[in-house]
C-alpha cells in the first residue's frame, strides 16, 4: 500500500510490517493518508516512543482520542498509520517531525506493553474503490465547485497550495480517495467529522461527505480558508 508524494516517489508501510503500532493519542488532530503533518515531542513517554521509532520501522499511528473520556483516553479504533520522513532532536531530547500518513487502519487489541506509550495491533484498511469513471468524473466536478467557495480558489495538495482548479492535470491524476482526503485535513471542520471521513473506506461515500461538510461551512461563512499544513501540534 503505498501513494504518490510530491517528488513522484511512493510512501508504504514497510514490507515487514509486523500489523504492530506504537499509538500516539493526540486531541483534536486526524491524520489522513497523502497530509504531512509536523509535531513537537517533548513529553517523556513519546519522547521514548521516538527512540523506538527511529531505531524500528518509523512509523507511528495517530489517533483521535474520544470526547470526555478518562486518562488514559479511550481512542476511535480507525486510526491512521504515519511514516516519520523527516525530523530533528533538540538538544534537550525534544523532537521537531514530520510525519506522512500512510495507511488507514483499525485497532484490533491493545497490547500490554511495558513501554510507557500504548501499542496495538491493526488491520490496514484499503481504500474500497468501485465506482465508475463516469461517477468519480461527476464527484470531483461537486467537490471543486463546493471547495471554490471554501478556499476562494486554493486546494492543497501534500501540504503545498496548488491552484488545482487551473491544473487539470493534478485535479484528474490524484486518486479520488486521496483528493477527497487532503481536501478534508484542510478544512475547518471539527475533529469529529474528520474522524467519520477517516473510518470511510469507500471513496465514493468518502467525497459525498466532504461535499456535505464543505456544504455546511459555505452556510456559516462566506469562504474562509485555513492555511495548511497545520503549524507543529504539540503533544
Amino acid at each position: 500500500m503505498s501513494f504518490e508524494n510530491e517528488r513522484g516517489e511512493y510512501q508504504q508501510l514497510p514490507d515487514n510490517f509486523s500489523g504492530i503500532v506504537r499509538l500516539f493519542p493526540l486531541p483534536g488532530l486526524v491524520l489522513f493518508p497523502g497530509v504531512v503533518q509536523a509535531l513537537h515531542i517533548f513529553e517523556p513517554r513519546y519522547r521514548k516512543m521516538m527512540e523506538d521509532t527511529l531505531a524500528g520501522d518509523h512509523t507511528i499511528a495517530m489517533c483521535l482520542p474520544k470526547e470526555d473520556s478518562a486518562e488514559p483516553p479511550e481512542i476511535h479504533d480507525v486510526i491512521c498509520i504515519g511514516k516519520v520522513v523527516a525530523h530533528a532532536e533538540l538538544e534537550d531530547g525534544r523532537y521537531n517531525l514530520l510525519l506522512q500518513g500512510v495507511s488507514r487502519a483499525k485497532i484490533v487489541r491493545e497490547l500490554g506493553v511495558d513501554q510507557p506509550y500504548r501499542m496495538a495491533e491493526v488491520e490496514v484498511l484499503p481504500d474500497v474503490d468501485d465506482v465508475d469513471d463516469e461517477t468519480k468524473a461527476n464527484l470531483r466536478n461537486q467537490i471543486r465547485q463546493q471547495c471554490e467557495q471554501v478556499h476562494g480558489q486554493k486546494i492543497v495538495k501534500q501540504g503545498l497550495e496548488s491552484d488545482v482548479f487551473e491544473d487539470s492535470n493534478v485535479w484528474q491524476q490524484l486518486p479520488i480517495g486521496l483528493l477527497v482526503d487532503l481536501i478534508c485535513f484542510s478544512l475547518p471542520i471539527s475533529g469529529r467529522d474528520r474522524q467519520t471521513i477517516l473510518e470511510t473506506q469507500d471513496v465514493a461515500a468518502r467525497g459525498r461527505l466532504l461535499l456535505k461538510f464543505a456544504k455546511a461551512l459555505s452556510a456559516e461563512s462566506s469562504g474562509s480558508k485555513v492555511d495548511f499544513p497545520p503549524g507543529f501540534s504539540l503533544n
